[in-house]
């Protein structure tokens, strides 16, 4: 008996108790990237100083928090702040300033590279081989400070496999039938399957057909829209989400119990999204967090600076719809890249991304001359793009798409209609690309479909 890799999970289950482990094991690395990730917070802190005359008198008057001309080597300094951080010890701030921001941006260009290179090498070589390359780089260019939980959690992933969809994209389906198989029998769901069964492409003919590689995206003209919105998509939710990040630093109070909350709104924001997502869809989750986000984001402007309390208030709302945003930014896109070059896909996003952690810190010190203006620039640009995405597929009960084919037929349902809390997919249409076929695919079925129920979305 010969069933795709989608009738596969439909038997053994799509997220049972052997996928569970899987999970936590891959999460858990994010846990150690957030040390790296907020490191410029607290060690590049903007210090307290007072500015001397080189040659005045000891009871001069000093300029605080100013230097002579705006240049720190005409200054006597002498530090007030509680804390030392790398901008006191060496003197950037002033005109030198923008090297403390030079240097989140340096390393969020290194989080860059690794996007764009790694990404496709995971669609050659295979996601767990790409991981475990990336931490054995982690532990030699991170010293050993970082040696004993890395390798912890690279010993750990020996026992996650490889992808299956992404070994069946490439042939290899008797591999994928050895890990669905223990998938089953953790899941003891062994018995749903068939006792002599084989793999097959869920992609018909199209399975023999080449990938040109992120050429694909560029192949038609609806998939490349598709990509443009989601790179500035990705740009402006990493943008806006470190710089919100960073900014906790200067909403005035305790820096710590400030960076603290603005970690802590992201539980709920993400606990939220998750649980929305399956029942609205992904496209308006994603579209009214950005919304909501962008115009507190841009409320702030108008409060006087004296209110500290309401303009922490509303960036801790902006905090929490950018987290909500960018979580389900992963799911969204997943699921519209397909299967075969999805990682490449998501590593030229995610390049978008780092390009926004890049240009972040940069932003935050338009608030050096016009107070609260970052805030207002993350704003604008969040509901921006909360707007563009609109244009973006609802994926919401969809088959995983294999290539490009099953991406275009996205565009080709007539009507997407509701389902109880689901979104169906009706009357797909054929359409010739290239020399590929668009086939109707099958969405998942969570309930009978009225004719008089109203279409959510017509083309």
């Amino acid at each position: 008996m010969h069933l795709t890799i989608d009738d596969v999970y439909g038997r053994i289950g799509h997220f049972g108790n052997r996928q569970k482990i899987y999970f936590f094991v891959l999460c858990s690395l994010n846990g150690w990237c957030a040390f790296h990730q907020l490191l410029t917070v607290f060690v590049g802190l903007d210090p307290s100083f007072e500015c001397y005359e080189k040659n005045a008198s000891s009871t001069a008057k000093p300029l605080i928090n100013k230097c002579i001309n705006n240049d720190p080597q005409e200054c006597r300094l002498s530090y007030t702040s509680e804390y030392k951080s790398f901008a006191s010890e060496w003197n950037l701030i002033c005109s030198e300033k923008y090297k403390v921001a030079m240097v989140q941006s340096v390393w969020m260009g290194g989080v860059m590279t690794g996007a764009l290179v790694l990404g496709s090498v995971a669609d050659v070589i295979g996601r767990l081989k790409t991981l475990m390359v990336s931490i054995l780089g982690t532990i030699a260019f991170e010293g050993f400070s970082a040696f004993a939980p890395t390798l912890m959690i690279m010993i750990i992933l020996r026992y996650v496999p490889e992808s299956p969809r992404w070994l069946v994209t490439q042939g290899k389906n008797d591999e994928a039938k050895v890990v669905l198989e223990d998938m089953a029998k953790k899941n003891r769901k062994s018995k749903e399957l068939p006792s002599h069964w084989e793999l097959k492409s869920s992609g018909g003919k199209n399975k023999e057909k080449k990938s040109n590689g992120v050429r694909d995206l560029v192949s038609h003209p609806y998939v490349l829209l598709l990509t443009l919105i989601q790179i500035f998509s990705w740009f402006v939710n990493s943008c806006t989400y470190y710089g919100l990040t960073m900014a906790a630093s200067n909403l005035g109070g305790d820096v710590y119990i400030s960076t603290a909350l603005s970690g802590l709104i992201e539980i709920p924001a993400c606990i939220t999204a998750a649980a929305v997502i399956d029942r609205v869809g992904r496209r308006i989750t994603l579209c009214t967090a950005m919304l909501l986000g962008g115009t507190a984001c841009v409320l702030i402007q108008f409060i006087p600076v004296k209110y500290v309390t309401v303009i922490t208030g509303l960036a801790l709302c902006g905090k929490l719809s950018i987290s909500a945003s960018f979580s389900v930014a992963y799911v969204h896109s997943a699921e519209i890249f397909p299967t075969i070059i999805r990682n490449s896909a998501v590593g030229i996003v995610s390049v978008a991304a780092r390009v926004g952690g890049i240009v972040a810190p940069f932003i935050l010190m338009l608030g050096d001359f016009i107070p609260n203006m970052q805030f207002t620039v993350f704003g604008l640009m969040t509901f921006l793009a909360g707007v563009l995405n609109l244009k973006l597929p609802e994926t919401l009960g969809q088959p995983m798409p294999e290539n490009i084919a099953d991406v275009i037929a996205f565009r080709n349902n007539e009507k997407v209609v509701k389902s109880g809390k689901k979104y169906q997919k009706l009357n797909m249409v054929d359409e010739e690309v290239g020399a590929e076929t668009v086939r109707p695919r099958t969405p998942t079925k969570k309930g009978e479909v009225r004719e008089d129920q109203e279409p959510l979305l017509e083309e």
